[in-house]
């Protein structure tokens, strides 16, 4: 059984995300989810383009102005739907957490803790100390990493959950 992974945060053009999910940054937020030979992707996805324009917090980009606003013809409702549905479906979400976390961030997590998800957090260490015990006392596992790290902790994560979901213990 392949495990659904959904990655919470802000997005970017370069984020954490990429190494992880080859072709992510080539996807438009319509495609369906991303099929990978260990997990499939399941969310966020987000409106790719130079400038990662995004209209809404729902969006998870960057915003853009009222005079350069693009013209993709997505609503902010699709989007946050499409978000909202890979992270129910999701079997294990983690966060790379690397500064403050905002509150799309939060509210993914908050969410997928509610629907007792396996929620995994990456701290970085800078991060460790920006007041944010609550959220980790709360996770499945913590690991305090460094930026080359993560890659090795999640597919460690991700293999804990196959196995999880193969005998039972998710």
């Amino acid at each position: 059984m392949t495990p659904r992974v959904y990655l919470p945060g802000e997005t970017a053009i370069h984020d954490w995300r990429h190494p992880l999910v080859p072709g992510l940054s080539k996807l438009q937020w319509q495609h369906h989810f991303i099929e990978l030979p260990t997990f499939t992707f399941v969310g966020p996805f987000f409106v790719p383009g130079p400038r990662l324009c995004s209209h809404s917090t729902w969006k998870q980009g960057i915003s853009c102005s009222k005079d350069t606003e693009c013209e993709l013809g997505d609503t902010d409702l699709e989007m946050a739907n499409k978000n909202r549905r890979g992270l129910a479906k999701a079997d294990l979400v983690m966060a790379h957490i690397s500064g403050p976390i905002s509150t799309q961030t939060m509210n993914d997590l908050d969410f997928a803790l509610a629907q007792d998800k396996r929620v995994v957090l990456s701290i970085t260490k800078g991060a460790s100390e920006l007041g944010i015990s609550d959220i980790c006392s709360r996770a499945h596992r913590v690991h305090q990493t460094e930026e080359q790290g993560l890659k090795s902790d999640f597919e460690f994560e991700v293999l804990d959950i196959r196995a999880a979901l193969l005998y039972g213990d998710a």
